[in-house]
């Protein structure tokens, strides 16, 4: 059995924005890959630097079109976002980018689409998920065809949404997702596929918008 220190695999992008704002950044984790872009090891969240943020490069964004307060409709792209795979038995946490997932909130409805990571699913895979908020409009309970979801609204810890998610009817192209991690990490790209094997046959994850 695993004990309770988990390594985190931090994505391309994700680690350029990490080392751009913050000091914690490991020293290992640059060099390889092509174009300059690397996939680093980071030390566990038990660290004394906490856990990293999947996304350190701009403000939430907001559209509600009613000065007086929340209009009857709000959609909203949010650009800091990841999709996060729990850690397993014998794979680390990963962490991937998600870019501007779209969030819509009309009246008591709710809905959220985002595509999942190439270096997870190994292709373009569009999710979008719809149902209704709670009393307290803070508690969503959505699907859709990929599966189903239950998401915060209000989770703290510097989030604006949390979703967690059991996405059954996604598939993954595992020999797309060894293409695309040998192409970005030669060096990570075992961890990468162990990952996306994981979630191939237990598709469960995390979304995550700041």
């Amino acid at each position: 059995m695993r004990s309770a220190r988990t390594w985190t695999l931090l994505l391309p992008s994700l680690l350029a924005a990490c080392s751009a704002g913050s000091a914690t950044a490991p020293d290992r984790a640059g060099g390889r890959g092509g174009g300059g872009e690397t996939v680093g090891i980071v030390t566990p969240p038990d660290a004394a630097d906490g856990t990293i943020d999947p996304a350190a490069d701009g403000a939430s964004q907001t559209s509600t079109g009613d000065a007086a307060g929340m209009a009857p409709e709000v959609v909203a792209p949010r650009p800091g976002a990841a999709y996060v795979v729990p850690a397993g038995p014998d794979t680390p946490e990963g962490r991937y980018p998600i870019e501007s997932p779209m969030l819509k909130i009309s009246g008591d409805e709710f809905r959220i689409d985002y595509k999942l990571p190439e270096l997870l699913v190994g292709g373009d895979q569009s999710i979008s998920l719809r149902g209704t908020l709670d009393a307290q409009h803070r508690i969503a309970a959505v699907s859709g065809d990929a599966g189903t979801a239950t998401c915060d609204l209000m989770p703290g810890g510097g989030l604006t949404l949390r979703c967690e998610e059991s996405l059954t009817g996604i598939s993954v192209d595992l020999d797309a997702v060894g293409e695309v991690a040998r192409t970005t990490d030669p060096g990570q790209a075992p961890s990468l596929i162990a990952i996306a094997r994981r979630f191939a046959s237990e598709p469960i994850g995390i979304l995550e918008v700041r």
